[in-house]
């Protein structure tokens, strides 16, 4: 898939919320550099519709987990991956060494017990194999005011050395980190959020554009290339060195 697709994509398909859009897509052009080799499990799959566009153009993805039962039902509903389950992922009902390659798209800092989610993840993965998963940083937190924060439910932030030290304790080996989403890009992020959770009345202005009478009758391949055009400039390259933001890549090492 051409890589400035996810822009595209994302752009017709959270037209409605286009702060969804910048992160959504800048993390699709940094999935699609990434190999993952089956037997494969994500972390907080959701209802699949922002992983059918993330993980386009991989093989199928073998299992989905996520805490939210609904979510997963809807996961289910779109056969985009071999199986999904509710599942919590600081204590996950897998054999030992199952996987190969685990994934996770920003979820972690949602898990209230994230270092033992990591503890499980290395116990279900195989030796040798991969933890890719992107997280907000200790950078992004000064940007984000309380309500900001609880709205977005982030519980945790940590820094790369931090993580890098919490991967080591549980035998996994950081390989790879990279940072994206650059200031300018979040202060572009944090305006288009304050602008689509305004409530107008009793909803976030961005619920009643999704679902509302006058939704059908909106021109949304307008406002889906005008977030195109807006977001462009901070689309490239995938990653920055201010970023605030990681990518991460971690490998299960041999005993």
């Amino acid at each position: 898939m051409n890589k400035k697709d996810y822009l595209s994509l994302f752009s017709w398909k959270l037209w409605y919320a286009p702060a969804d859009v910048l992160l959504r897509a800048k993390e699709g052009l940094i999935w699609s550099d990434q190999q993952i080799i089956p037997p494969s499990l994500d972390i907080g799959c959701g209802d699949a519709s922002i992983s059918r566009i993330l993980f386009k153009g991989h093989q199928p993805i073998d299992l989905g987990i996520d805490l939210d039962k609904s979510a997963i039902k809807k996961a289910r509903q779109s056969n985009f991956y071999k199986k999904v389950m509710a599942v919590n992922a600081a204590n996950m009902p897998f054999k030992n060494n199952q996987f190969q390659t685990v994934i996770s798209n920003s979820t972690f800092e949602h898990i209230v017990n994230d270092t033992k989610a990591v503890q499980q993840v290395s116990r279900v993965l195989k030796p040798k194999g991969l933890f890719i998963f992107t997280v907000p940083s200790t950078r992004l937190q000064p940007y984000f005011s309380q309500p900001i924060n609880r709205r977005v439910s982030h519980l945790h932030y940590r820094s790369l050395s931090d993580w890098r030290q919490l991967l080591k304790a549980n035998g996994l080996k950081l390989v790879e980190a990279h940072y994206y989403l650059a200031p300018p890009a979040v202060k572009l992020w944090l305006q288009l959020f304050k602008l689509a959770t305004f409530k107008p009345y009793k909803r976030e202005l961005w619920s009643y554009l999704q679902d509302s009478f006058l939704t059908p009758i909106l021109p949304k391949k307008i406002f889906a290339s005008l977030i195109n055009q807006l977001l462009l400039p901070h689309y490239y390259p995938a990653f920055n060195q201010d970023g605030t933001w990681l990518f991460i890549k971690a490998v299960k090492l041999s005993k």
